[in-house]
């Protein structure tokens, strides 16, 4: 987007101000969507821990890693 490199490659206040107005208004007009948050997580597991990352969605198929794991599905070999 022009207007976001305008404002980005300026010092000038009025100039960036107009500029974010701009990206604003293309931002509104285009209904996009910006993403102000993200999760910070970690899941740690030892080797006798398993299920964790090898989960499979109701179809059948690999559900992948997340950061949100899905302890339904682990079980510990001891």
């Amino acid at each position: 987007m022009a207007a976001l490199d305008a404002a980005r490659a300026t010092n000038d206040d009025s100039e960036r101000a107009e500029a974010y107005a701009e990206v604003q208004r293309q931002m509104a007009t285009d209904g996009n969507l910006v993403f102000t948050v993200h999760n910070i997580s970690a899941v740690v597991y030892a080797n006798d821990v398993f299920g964790i990352a090898d989960w499979t969605l109701p179809s059948g198929d690999a559900g992948g890693r997340t950061t949100t794991p899905r302890l339904m599905e682990a079980w510990v070999s001891r």
